[in-house]
């Protein structure tokens, strides 16, 4: 690391020496125009690939996020009408943490026949779902399995569904497909901001969008994590990140939502919408608005995780800078959270009777 640092400080030197009016070793005041030009372009790159170096030495600020991304998406498999999903059986290692499937291709154990005892949740969302970047027992959906498996005394199996980058349309045919089978006394939607962009078109769309950068067509720009780590943070410090506007994969989102609620009904399965948030900003506070709004429509229950992070500290909850989904601890929060609030609000039944699939409204 020290090597490293010394490298980069020296060649800099060198660039601000031959560039500037400066006192320079004899060399450098001895060299023409040309030379000077060719000695700033050879600092210059020896200068970047030190910084590469230093960058994937370290993994500055989680950039390694990007790379794990483009392997995990490599792995996904077509699906004509989710577009992609999980592959069944898969065995890797994402962010130095395992990631294996059963056979629905599901981050869950094997998905057990219902049961007249059992209380059946299926939890549908995103990579925030999944649980990236954290062990499998460590998710929320295998704490709130535990937390309320000790609560009520009885079996309670959730079932984790989340697939990262899916938006609420693919969540919604993921319910519609597996519902029956499954069939959950509950389903909770766990709702993320990026729920409203439109869901890829097919495959390649997906890798586009997920594998590299958007236009890093060059060979070097998809091998390089310093221009990752620029790409993606840099309209962030310059205050220059756009945040999305209301557009058609917010309405469809919205259309997506409601329509979930009326196929869990169907299936006389209570549900539960959460809208996963540790910060508040604009984007969001519309978003909680929109769906509170679907929510009394409908007549089901919403809630909003933004309370239950008041007293942590944002750093303390994500599993790095770069890549903000949230680690163990955050993971730890959503179990608590969804588990008082479904015991506080008439979500879950305490015997095996029919009347176990009624629901409190909001």
């Amino acid at each position: 690391m020290l090597f490293l640092s010394l490298i980069l400080a020296a060649v800099m030197a060198l660039t601000i020496l031959a560039f500037f009016r400066l006192p320079r070793p004899a060399f450098v005041t001895t060299m023409n125009l040309g030379g000077k030009i060719s000695l700033l372009l050879l600092s210059t790159i020896v200068t970047l690939i030190a910084t590469e170096v230093f960058v994937r030495a370290v993994d500055f600020l989680g950039v390694s996020l990007f790379e794990e991304v483009t392997k995990y998406v490599l792995e996904l498999e077509a699906d004509e009408e989710l577009v992609y999903k999980h592959r069944a059986g898969l065995d890797r290692v994402y962010q130095n943490v395992s990631f294996r499937t059963n056979a629905l291709g599901l981050r869950d154990n094997p998905v057990p026949e219902p049961d007249s005892d059992g209380f059946r949740i299926l939890v549908l969302g995103d990579s925030v779902t999944v649980g990236w970047g954290v062990a499998v027992e460590d998710t929320f959906s295998e704490q709130l399995e535990g937390l309320l498996t000790k609560r009520l005394e009885r079996p309670v199996h959730v079932i984790n569904s989340g697939v990262s980058g899916y938006n609420t349309q693919q969540e919604l045919t993921f319910l519609k497909r597996h519902i029956s089978t499954m069939a959950p006394d509950l389903v909770i939607l766990v709702y993320v901001e990026n729920d409203v962009e439109p869901k890829a078109v097919n495959m390649v769309d997906m890798q586009y969008r997920w594998e590299n950068p958007p236009n890093a067509n060059a060979t070097l720009l998809r091998w390089s994590w310093l221009y990752r780590l620029i790409y993606y943070l840099g309209p962030d410090l310059l205050g220059s990140a756009k945040l999305p506007t209301t557009n058609d994969g917010w309405q469809q989102s919205m259309e997506a939502l409601a329509e979930a609620h009326e196929v869990s009904t169907q299936y006389q399965a209570g549900f539960v919408t959460y809208l996963y948030r540790m910060l508040a900003d604009d984007l969001t506070d519309s978003l909680q608005q929109d769906i509170s709004r679907v929510a009394e429509a409908g007549q089901f229950r919403f809630v909003d995780t933004l309370p239950w992070f008041e007293k942590s500290q944002f750093s303390s909850l994500i599993n790095s800078f770069v890549d903000t989904h949230p680690n163990a601890m955050g993971h730890r929060i959503i179990a608590e959270g969804i588990a008082r609030d479904l015991l506080e609000n008439g979500m879950l039944c305490q015997t095996s009777t029919d009347g176990c699939r009624e629901t409190s409204q909001q």
